[in-house]
């Protein structure tokens, strides 16, 4: 977290500036082609015409892992969420772990209709991708000011209709470890990054000894960036401030650039 001087529950910086720049757009695609002087008027009523703010909305979710979202002919929403082709968080998760913590709870609830079962799970997955993390099946908390996604969802999908983001420095009084070890499943988490610490651990052991040549080297490099991708998408890399006593991810950053390094050494 930014940890601003400035902040207000309905006034986020990032979702102004989305939306400045569509309006911008708008503008341009409006009079850029009718220009000025055909007698339209700056001031009128309803949207512009042009869908910017919907296709920019689009963009972002589909850069966050949406493979597709929208509506059916018959109304009902539906969203198929999959990992990013490439996780940036994951592969450098220090900007989560170092990031500041304001002290506020973001918790998204959602009551949607069976009729919508699909859009529910498509939902839940798309969620655990941005790493929220579950106190309950339609109770969803992150340290992470998520205002702009939710804008987008609710650009594209209109979740508005069945959800409500809430902010919060207090759950139910509980610890905010309490919250961190109820939302996330570190045991499975630490499982994994032990996981992979026990593969690297022999995978190094083979380059010190009798290493293989440049396609096993090369064969290494990418079983390794694969393991490493998976582990750390499942954490929800937060900050530092709200990590558990016993949190392995820290070592599994370390083991992941050490063996890069000496595979690199190698190649070259």
């Amino acid at each position: 977290m930014s940890g601003s001087w400035f902040h207000h529950p309905d006034l986020s910086v990032a979702v102004a500036r989305r939306n400045a720049v569509d309006f911008l757009v708008d503008l341009i695609l409006l009079y850029g082609e009718a220009g000025l002087s055909r007698g339209r008027s700056l001031m009128w009523s309803g949207c512009f015409p042009s869908n910017t703010a919907y296709y920019s909305a689009l963009s972002r979710l589909k850069k966050a892992g949406v493979l597709d979202c929208g509506r059916t002919a018959q109304g009902q929403r539906y969203l198929r969420a999959n990992v990013p082709s490439r996780d940036a968080a994951a592969m450098n998760p220090l900007q989560g772990w170092n990031s500041r913590w304001d002290g506020r709870w973001r918790i998204l609830t959602y009551d949607i209709a069976e009729k919508e079962h699909a859009f529910r799970a498509g939902l839940r997955a798309h969620l655990q991708k941005l790493r929220l993390g579950c106190l309950q099946q339609s109770v969803w908390i992150t340290p992470r000011d998520i205002r702009p996604e939710y804008a987008d969802l609710q650009k594209v999908l209109g979740i508005g209709d069945v959800s409500f983001l809430f902010e919060a420095h207090t759950v139910l009084g509980q610890s905010s470890q309490e919250i961190v070890q109820k939302a996330w499943d570190f045991e499975r988490i630490r499982a994994d990054h032990h996981r992979y610490l026990d593969m690297v651990q022999a995978a190094r052991k083979r380059l010190d000894g009798h290493p293989p040549p440049r396609s096993g080297l090369e064969a290494m490099a990418r079983e390794e960036v694969w393991a490493y991708r998976a582990v750390m998408e499942k954490d929800p890399l937060l900050p530092r401030s709200l990590w558990p006593p016993d949190y392995t991810g820290f070592r599994a950053y370390e083991a992941h650039h050490a063996f890069v390094s000496r595979l690199r050494a190698l190649l070259r």
